[in-house]
């Protein structure tokens, strides 16, 4: 009989192993799903691990950035730049023509509006100022009719 009480022992034990491994499982897919966009998100990491990520994303970002390097002076480069200062002379002007242009368009708009607007106010003053003296179509004068 020893055997079938080692054997049921056995069985009882894989049996406590099962439950203990089931309890620990999360209690439905939900809590899995939530369990695995918290690891999969970066900023868990971030959280936990600051002193090791922050430095290593630096460290990365040093390395991908290409280093400046001065410019040798040629002859050569010389007229190159004299072409490039012309350029750059003529994208200023253009720059400011565009600049007085858009200004002076404003300004003549704003012309043209407050022209309109003064005569619209006149003409409307005007009107206003004709019903009012003339009055009621009863105290309109009487024009003789011609029977």
């Amino acid at each position: 009989m020893s055997a079938i009480e080692t054997t049921n022992q056995r069985a009882s034990e894989i049996r406590d192993s099962m439950r203990r491994i089931r309890a620990s499982l999360p209690k439905s897919v939900n809590d899995a799903k939530g369990e695995v966009r918290t690891y999969s998100d970066w900023r868990c990491y971030l959280k936990a691990y600051p002193h090791i990520i922050l430095p290593a994303a630096s460290m990365i970002g040093y390395m991908l950035v290409p280093p400046i390097r001065p410019k040798r002076f040629n002859r050569s480069d010389s007229r190159q730049e004299t072409k490039q200062e012309t350029a750059a002379k003529s994208g200023f002007l253009a720059g400011l023509g565009s600049v007085v242009a858009g200004l002076a368009i404003r300004a003549a708009s704003n012309y043209a509006t407050k022209t309109l607007s003064a005569k619209l106010g006149d003409l409307t003053t005007r009107v206003g100022t004709r019903d009012q003296t003339m009055g009621q179509p009863s105290d309109w004068p009487v024009t003789p009719s011609r029977s």
